[in-house]
């Protein structure tokens, strides 16, 4: 058979490994970008210099202070990772309409920094981390255990701001059979 008979015998199969390829790249840039995100942001952090002993502009360092940055300062990376993941979903090909991905995006990016970093760095995920694994300790649970929780409660919040945020931005997830909803 010719390469025409081939490609004209059946137009739909074309079409179908064409999108199935475009979805697969999808799915590559959505899992990938995020981490190239946060190692970028590694990166240009140790090209640049900048350290805990940084001096910061007043705007800034009025809202990026305390104990949970002098604790945590790898949080950033985290955030960075966060934010990509998001945005990636909203940019991504998909199914979900502009209107829905800008909207959607907007209300996870919102929430997402929301729980991040409110009222000042760590917001709420690692206070609920800190506060978990401490509890934990002082009510004499072993420190691996407690450890543990605690980074279980702040990698579950975080998790789930990040995941409701991408499901918001317009990332359907797994179809159910039988549901008209996706």
């Amino acid at each position: 058979m010719s390469r025409t008979g081939a490609l004209s015998a059946d137009p739909e199969a074309g079409s179908a490994e064409a999108r199935a390829s475009r979805s697969e790249r999808g799915r590559l840039a959505i899992a990938t970008a995020p981490l190239l995100a946060a190692l970028t942001a590694l990166f240009v952090v140790f090209l640049t210099g900048f350290d805990q002993r940084s001096a910061m502009p007043p705007d800034v360092a009025a809202r990026f202070y305390g104990f949970f940055l002098d604790r945590y300062p790898l949080f950033v990376f985290a955030l960075v990772y966060g934010l990509t993941r998001i945005l990636t979903v909203m940019l991504a090909p998909g199914s979900a309409l502009l209107v829905r991905r800008v909207v959607g995006g907007g209300i996870g990016l919102a929430l997402f920094l929301a729980v991040s970093l409110h009222p000042t760095f760590g917001g709420l995920v690692l206070r609920a981390g800190f506060a978990t694994g401490s509890g934990a300790f002082l009510n004499g649970t072993p420190m691996v255990i407690a450890y543990a929780m605690g980074a279980g409660a702040a990698a579950g919040l975080f998790g789930l701001a990040m995941g409701l945020g991408a499901r918001l931005a317009g990332r359907p997830g797994p179809a159910r059979s039988g549901s008209r909803w996706r």
